[in-house]
């Protein structure tokens, strides 16, 4: 920018200089519209970050209440005795499962001989029923599967040999979380 100054020699051509410790406009917008590109993608990095944590938080604790659930029904299993598998006949009376389509329910009697523990698998959770009391689920709301969210795919109760029990076991089929 430049403006004219008149003197005895003529007009004499005054210059704006750098030095005058100001910035120009021009220099405060690109600046400005830098910043804000930076901090755009800086921010959404950010966002992105927090997001992965949560969602990484969350299959966290999905899989520890999941493997609790299972430890769970697995120790009950283990020290249980007169094994019955799926939901029809009397479930007092030991059962051999269709090995190998199995049976998303078993029955038998505790470690204590009193009660009939039941599992089932029921509407994307596993379900654990003591004696004459209702179904009470065993895994958290996290992990019962919904149409947006299926985690776990199915539960299977095989057996091999009804009189060892080390011919008993189950499978859990897994989706990713």
């Amino acid at each position: 920018m430049s403006c004219y100054k008149k003197n005895s020699r003529g007009p004499a051509r005054m210059n704006f200089s750098r030095n005058s410790g100001g910035f120009i406009l021009l220099e405060m917008i690109v600046s400005v519209g830098i910043f804000s590109m930076v901090l755009v993608v800086v921010s959404g990095a950010i966002f992105s970050i927090v997001h992965a944590n949560e969602k990484i938080r969350t299959a966290k604790l999905v899989m520890e209440n999941l493997n609790f659930a299972v430890e769970s029904m697995a120790r009950n299993i283990r020290f249980g005795s007169a094994y019955h598998c799926g939901s029809l006949g009397t479930l007092t009376a030991p059962q051999n499962c269709a090995y190998p389509n199995g049976s998303s329910f078993i029955a038998f009697k505790e470690y204590t001989g009193s009660n009939t523990v039941m599992y089932r698998f029921n509407n994307g959770a596993i379900e654990r029923q003591v004696g004459s009391g209702g179904y009470v689920s065993i895994t958290a709301p996290e992990v019962v599967m919904t149409p947006e969210r299926d985690l776990i795919q199915s539960l299977l109760f095989l057996f091999r040999h009804l009189s060892h029990r080390e011919g008993f076991f189950f499978t859990l089929s897994l989706l990713s979380v």
